[in-house]
């Protein structure tokens, strides 16, 4: 059976398809999701991850419960939504970013499966997204929709749940960072250290504190 796990952001809270609700409960906690079959040896894990109804603000997500609950599911892919906010004025909103990089700037969760003494590791983030599950994403891209998805940028993860001041938006401008947004760093930081693929793909929802008077 293969497993592809899809976490839906805002905008996203619901299934895909139909499935079942299922609990599953892990060392960090518990997580909710629904799994569908999908025919022919393939399974659908949707995880909303502002939980059902949104009822859960971005700092008050429990990323680990969610992607162990994936790891512990057996998930061989996980993709994600993020709405995010645009750091650039070609980024239009309604436009769509296939991430391949990001910048965490998040603060005061613990972002890590291996936090306990005695079980040290350091890991390797050269391509912070899968490149293959970046390719799959690419490759699908209907052609009628392709000048408003961009292939490659970088998303600026913050705690939330306030939005960014004028001045903190010039700066992730700056940095090099395209996007913004409050849960995408967590997720791919884990899913690595949990040896699950993942990619993300941000929604732009707005223009940034600032840009809208100079966007076109």
């Amino acid at each position: 059976m293969r497993r592809i796990a899809i976490i839906g952001g805002t905008g996203f809270g619901e299934a895909l398809v139909a499935g079942t609700p299922e609990t599953v409960e892990t060392d960090y906690g518990m997580a909710s999701l629904t799994r569908a079959d999908l025919g022919e040896g393939r399974e659908l894990l949707f995880l909303a991850r502002h939980g059902a109804g949104h009822r859960l603000p971005p700092h008050r997500i429990n990323h680990r419960a969610n992607i162990a609950a994936l790891r512990d599911l057996g998930a061989d892919a996980v993709f994600a939504t993020a709405a995010a906010g645009s750091l650039r004025p070609e980024i239009a909103p309604g436009d769509m970013v296939i991430l391949d990089d990001f910048l965490d700037l998040t603060k005061g969760e613990v972002i890590t499966f291996f936090g306990e003494p005695g079980d040290v590791r350091h890991t390797d983030f050269v391509h912070p997204y899968d490149p293959a599950l970046r390719a799959a994403l690419l490759a699908a891209v209907d052609p009628m929709l392709a000048p408003n998805v961009h292939p490659c940028g970088t998303y600026l993860c913050v705690s939330g749940p306030r939005y960014e001041t004028p001045a903190e938006v010039r700066l992730f401008a700056a940095w090099g960072a395209h996007v913004v947004g409050m849960t995408g760093a967590p997720e791919a930081i884990l899913c690595r250290e949990a040896g699950l693929p993942y990619a993300g793909v941000a929604l732009a929802t707005n223009y940034g504190t600032g840009l809208l008077t100079d966007a076109p």
